[in-house]
């Protein structure tokens, strides 16, 4: 049985550096994103001004935050990469464990630039409130897909998350809720307020529930990267 260890000294600040740091970025990229769309309203003509306004949008894809939040996912898959060079036998943990997390963070970081979950997903959606009843309930159907995905890949890896450290299953946990938070609770409340059950919450808007969601998600993945980072700090004894 491998022994984890606390983070040495010297790894326990830069655990959280590049997390803080992509952290306050998706920040920025949530505010520009209000910014810009409230500045377009009032300069429709502004060249300039449509121009900022698609590349910070974060409703639409071949913007900067889309290639941000693939990056974030792309940076998690290859710390998972190199988690596995960590640990050998440890049941619960083994290399091949790791290699489908850093799958699972490839392929979600395709969908953000070719929006899987809105097209296969809708349609898988679709077919599945059909058949129960509740097509007219969800403005939405992809969210009925991303629950299902989401309920599976939790089942598989239940083995892989209770043998982590309790320090790393924390942040995986705690990353996994925030994201999922902003990608179905989110895309929840705007599929109500589109069918009409109900007004925006909150005081919020299109353009605030967008950048709420957006960050939301990109939080939840940097709560994810904090994961491996720690485990690679504490490392396998």
């Amino acid at each position: 049985m491998q022994a984890f260890d606390k983070p040495k000294s010297h790894a326990k600040n830069d655990i959280y550096y590049l997390p803080v740091l992509l952290s306050l970025a998706a920040a920025v990229l949530a505010i520009l994103h209000i910014f810009f769309q409230r500045k377009l309203e009032g300069a429709a003509d502004n060249e300039l001004v449509a121009e900022l306004a698609r590349l910070f949008n974060l409703d639409r894809e071949a913007t900067i935050p889309t290639w941000f939040s693939a990056l974030l996912w792309q940076l998690a898959a290859l710390f998972a990469l190199d988690s596995a060079k960590l640990v050998k036998r440890h049941p619960g943990l083994e290399p091949w464990r790791w290699y489908m997390l850093a799958a699972l963070c490839l392929f979600l970081s395709l969908d953000e630039a070719a929006s899987f979950h809105e097209t296969i997903g809708a349609l898988i959606g679709d077919a599945v409130l059909n058949k129960v009843g509740l097509n007219a309930t969800f403005y939405y159907p992809w969210v009925v897909f991303g629950l299902l995905f989401s309920a599976i890949v939790g089942l598989i890896f239940v083995p892989f998350l209770k043998a982590l450290p309790r320090s790393v299953l924390i942040f995986f946990v705690a990353g996994a809720i925030v994201f999922m938070s902003g990608a179905v609770g989110c895309e929840l409340i705007a599929s109500a307020v589109e069918s009409g059950a109900i007004e925006f919450p909150f005081g919020l808007s299109w353009r605030r529930l967008v950048a709420l969601e957006e960050f939301l998600e990109m939080l939840g993945i940097n709560l994810l990267i904090h994961g491996l980072l720690r485990f690679r700090a504490q490392g396998c004894g």
